[in-house]
């Protein structure tokens, strides 16, 4: 018969950081357990905060539904033309719109609404390198009334489904860029 037996490490400096280490090992364990991963996280980042999907017919369509919507703060059917599938972006702050009212900040400069500002109107749509996704530019209104080139830009991402077009957070377009260039 053994003399076995388990108990904590002595009372020293040791016995402390050992239960420390420990508490968190366990914490990590069910923060990660917690987290939507796998399957469930792309279904639920695919489908919109509350399950339903939207699609733009086209680019231009999407300009003008992307200004409806934002301007009348629509951020539940806002939500839906968007795909966070690749994205950081939390769904908190989707439901509650502080992704699209208070995005895009360069300091000194104000933020800007996402995908862009109210009233910018579409100027022209490319391809990227990755494959069926675009990227649409848009131009708002000039300061200065005699030169047009002081109209401000911005830019935003659709991915081309057979459905329609959906729009692609920045963020997840990098990491999808990120990803393709990997060997």
């Amino acid at each position: 018969m053994s003399n076995l037996r388990l108990s904590p490490p002595a009372k020293n400096l040791f016995g402390p950081l050992f239960w420390l280490f420990v508490g968190l090992g366990v914490f990590g364990w069910l923060y990660i357990e917690s987290a939507p991963t796998g399957e469930v996280a792309r279904n639920i980042a695919a489908a919109g905060p509350d399950g339903v999907t939207a699609y733009f017919a086209s680019p231009e369509a999407a300009v003008l539904k992307i200004n409806d919507l934002l301007a009348a703060r629509d951020w539940t059917h806002l939500a839906r033309y968007y795909d966070f599938t690749h994205s950081s972006v939390l769904p908190a702050d989707v439901v509650s719109g502080t992704y699209f009212a208070g995005g895009l900040a360069v300091p000194p400069e104000p933020a800007i609404e996402r995908p862009f500002p109210p009233g910018y109107r579409f100027l022209y749509s490319e391809l990227t390198e990755l494959e069926g996704i675009s990227r649409v530019v848009v131009v708002g209104a000039p300061t200065n009334r005699n030169d047009p080139s002081t109209a401000a830009q911005a830019s935003f991402f659709l991915r081309a489904d057979p459905e329609g077009f959906r729009i692609i957070p920045a963020d997840a377009a990098g990491r999808l860029k990120a990803a393709r260039s990997m060997p």
